[in-house]
């Protein structure tokens, strides 16, 4: 699910990637607005870093460090489900 959610995320934030640079595509081309510009990088930043690869570091710990100590399953899996459920709103 943590892969599932930073890979949606990491659309998201291309999404806003691909209006940043159209903006920037020729001088002078106005798409958005500059405040709008202005909070889309903000956004593109803050939703790569903790939407995209923090929550893939997460999912890919809980994918491989139960099959590195030879675990049959996740340890306090409710706790980690509870995790989970806290990101989106977060």
């Amino acid at each position: 699910m943590y892969l599932l959610f930073s890979l949606v995320m990491f659309f998201v934030g291309g999404i806003n990637a691909l209006l940043l640079r159209s903006e920037l595509f020729q001088p002078g081309l106005q798409i958005v607005e500059p405040a709008f510009f202005n909070q889309l990088t903000t956004m593109h930043g803050l939703i790569m870093v903790f939407g995209a690869i923090m929550p893939a570091w997460v999912g890919f710990a809980n994918w491989q460090i139960p099959l590195m100590i030879g675990a049959p399953g996740m340890a306090f899996a409710r706790m980690n489900n509870f995790s989970f459920w806290l990101l989106p709103p977060a």
